[in-house]
């Protein structure tokens, strides 16, 4: 995934979201995140694969183990996004500012790529008019390397050697503090630290997965790539050091909750950085190349190899679609078209895995390691949240649903046939779970709203987006039955969707200061009406039957918020709003222009 934290094991509702959210929240990790990405499964059951190539698979499981675990591999949030918040500055010291102060680093590089405990010369450039009171340096934004005295020098440049201690990504941070207690942030660069004796040490199994992988996929690595491994230790404060933040986190729960799959509140922060750090597995960034494994035993097993081919596999999509070019913030995409490219993505790295099982690469007794290594993964008990069924589903569909688009393509064409995917890729959940609708070339109908600043004139819009058919079926099924969910969200031809907030969103939000404006398309009246229909059983399910009739031609209820709903030709038109003045005024606005191409 991108960026994209691999998911170790899929056990009842535990599922998140990094980002990991990624989902209504904005473009995960790999997009943006992975986004979240919010932003945030099964796809492959290893566990049901072994079952079928080891018959004494069964007995292999010890008494009272949960037979029902899968080994899945599932995206966090936007890692690229993580790698961007910065940390407070330690209480003690005084607040780092900008200032006339200009600094940089002299060597290393950035980018430059580094082998761990070798020495380096560490040098840096500082110029400050004030006077230069103290240099530091740190690595990872907190640990120091070095710290320098000054007594009021207005130019200096200061050398030492340095020994990287941690393999994968470094950052390293200049700052200075003038005489006058100004502490400023001056330069940041990234190294790459490469452990050649771990490589070496393992080089034989990654020669033999890469070989193994080339062999299936039919695609070689262009450029080497450096996996290194991270302990869950490790990884836990890696995910909260450079990870998804509780501001982007509270903005994505209100979002959520307009939708009802969380209540208003809900600390969204503390269940996806939970989580994740129970469910990661592995993951590759395009952004920055990183290849990282999860472990606890700084040694590769079974199951670590099989991970390997699945993060090797986009490595090589990165290498030969540009995968990181296609995931990148200037990408433009919706959420709905990142989704879809997620799941174009993952599906790839699923079906390959799948083979890789099928084709006999792993021996008896590695088949036999894997199944038991993953009946001892994920440890529910070890999270004091369970995460909300709609990141759980979230983090599944890339990998479950990506897998059956892909396959569908693959029967079509074999590899050649997923290469055209890349060529052009899906644009919406609707052609990952219909890929007919995708091999026929229907596009999303583009949807546009008229702004709502002229009633909400006091609010923050926090969300503007698509929707799509994925997560108006995970909408619906939140009340009524998975056959109903399906014929109320079959036939979406598109949609947009606005998220307001009241005041200022560094401001605590209430229960009341939220609202949604959300239009449909439909492919055609038939698929119009089933929407209809099937949108008044949830809400009768969801709000409650006390209908108002303050609007002509449109149904209005009373819940936590007003919720009104107004057919506008084969379009709906959804509004939430804390009071029916406020509802009325954002229809008479979306019916005042024509808002579908």
């Amino acid at each position: 995934d991108f960026d994209e934290p691999t998911r170790k094991k899929r056990g009842g509702n535990n599922r998140v979201i990094l980002y990991i959210i990624g989902a209504l929240i904005g473009i995960p990790l790999v997009f943006g995140l992975i986004c979240i990405g919010l932003t945030f499964v099964t796809g492959i059951s290893v566990l049901n694969q072994l079952e079928e190539i080891i018959p004494l698979a069964g007995q292999l499981n010890n008494e009272g183990a949960d037979s029902s675990a899968m080994i899945t591999l599932v995206p966090t949030a936007d890692l690229s996004a993580l790698y961007t918040p910065t940390p407070p500055p330690p209480t003690a010291e005084p607040t780092a500012t900008l200032g006339p102060a200009v600094g940089y680093f002299l060597s290393p590089q950035d980018g430059e790529t580094l082998t761990m405990n070798e020495f380096y010369e560490l040098s840096v450039q500082v110029t400050d008019s004030a006077g230069i009171k103290n240099v530091q340096i740190q690595v990872n934004r907190g640990q120091n390397v070095f710290s320098q005295p000054y007594s009021g020098d207005t130019e200096l440049t200061y050398t030492n050697n340095w020994a990287p201690v941690s393999d994968g990504r470094n950052i390293l941070t200049l700052e200075t503090t003038n005489v006058a207690g100004e502490r400023i942030v001056l330069d940041e660069i990234t190294v790459r630290v490469i452990d050649e004796k771990f490589l070496e040490r393992n080089a034989e199994t990654f020669s033999k997965v890469q070989a193994n992988v080339a062999a299936i996929r039919g695609l070689a690595l262009q450029t080497d790539v450096y996996p290194y491994l991270m302990g869950e230790g490790e990884l836990r404060r890696y995910l909260r050091e450079n990870g998804y933040t509780e501001e982007e986190a509270r903005l994505d729960s209100a979002v959520l909750s307009v939708f009802d799959f969380v209540d208003r509140g809900y600390d969204l922060y503390e269940a996806s950085t939970q989580y994740a750090g129970l469910t990661i597995a592995g993951f590759y960034d395009p952004s920055t190349k990183d290849f990282v494994l999860v472990s606890n035993d700084n040694e590769i097993n079974a199951l670590e190899e099989y991970v390997y081919a699945h993060e090797l596999i986009h490595a090589l999509q990165d290498q030969y679609f540009t995968l990181g070019d296609l995931t990148n913030e200037e990408s433009g995409f919706n959420f709905e078209q990142a989704l879809a490219l997620r799941a174009l993505a993952e599906g790839e790295a699923m079906l390959v895995q799948e083979q890789y099982i099928e084709d006999g690469y792993f021996s008896y007794e590695e088949r036999v390691e894997l199944f038991n290594v993953s009946q001892t993964l994920y440890r529910p008990t070890q999270t004091t949240i369970d995460p909300p069924q709609i990141l759980v589903e979230t983090f599944a569909f890339p990998y479950e649903k990506g897998l059956e688009f892909v396959r569908a393509a693959y029967i079509r064409g074999g590899w050649e046939g997923v290469d055209a995917l890349w060529a052009n890729p899906p644009q919406s959940t609707e052609h990952i779970l219909n890929p007919n609708t995708y091999f026929n070339g229907e596009l999303p109908i583009n949807v546009t709203l008229a702004p709502s600043d002229a009633v909400l004139s006091d609010w923050t819009l926090i969300r503007d987006d698509v929707f799509g058919e994925y997560y108006l079926n995970e909408f619906f099924k939140q009340q009524l039955s998975e056959t109903d969910a399906s014929y109320g969200s079959v036939g979406w031809g598109g949609d947009r969707y606005h998220v307001y907030i009241q005041g200022d969103p560094s401001v605590t939000m209430g229960i009341n200061d939220i609202a949604l404006v959300w239009r449909l398309a439909w492919d055609d009246a038939n698929e119009s009406d089933h929407f209809g229909r099937v949108f008044k059983l949830y809400a009768d399910a969801a709000y409650g039957t006390n209908y108002l009739t303050d609007i002509p031609e449109t149904t209005c209820r009373v819940s936590t918020d007003i919720i009104c709903t107004r057919a506008i030709g084969t379009d709906w038109l959804i509004v939430r709003a804390p009071d029916i003045a406020t509802a009325e005024a954002l229809i008479n606005l979306q019916l005042a222009q024509v808002t579908t191409e």
